[in-house]
Formats: C-alpha cells, sequence, structure tokens
C-alpha cells in the first residue's frame, strides 16, 4: 500500500477517536452528567464509529 494513503487513514481512524471522546464531552458539558437520551446518541455514535475504523482497518490489513 502506499505509505502516504496508509498514513492518511491512520489519521482519519484518531480523528474518529478524537470525534468519539468529544461528543461525549460534550454529552455531560450541559448539566455535568450524561442522561438516558444523550446515552443513546452516544452509543449510535460508537457504533457507528467502530463500524468505520473497521472498515478502514480492513483496507490496510488488505496490503
Amino acid at each position: 500500500m502506499n505509505t502516504y494513503l496508509k498514513m492518511q487513514i491512520n489519521t482519519m481512524i484518531q480523528y474518529v477517536n478524537a470525534f468519539e471522546k468529544s461528543c461525549e464531552l460534550a454529552a455531560a458539558q450541559d448539566d455535568g452528567q450524561i442522561d438516558k437520551v444523550e446515552q443513546r446518541q452516544l452509543d449510535k455514535i460508537r457504533a457507528a464509529s467502530k463500524y468505520f475504523r473497521k472498515e478502514l482497518e480492513k483496507v490496510i490489513e488488505k496490503d
């Protein structure tokens, strides 16, 4: 695999990780707690993030 492409994929994986963490922080920011609605939203974000990371990792592994 092109090393620059691999580097971009790894960078995107790190962005996804940071996005997931920033959503967790944002959910608790307004009142300091994560309510049930926010928790469901975070669960959906985590699931989508996990799927996206797995797909990106598959691209790297195929090399």
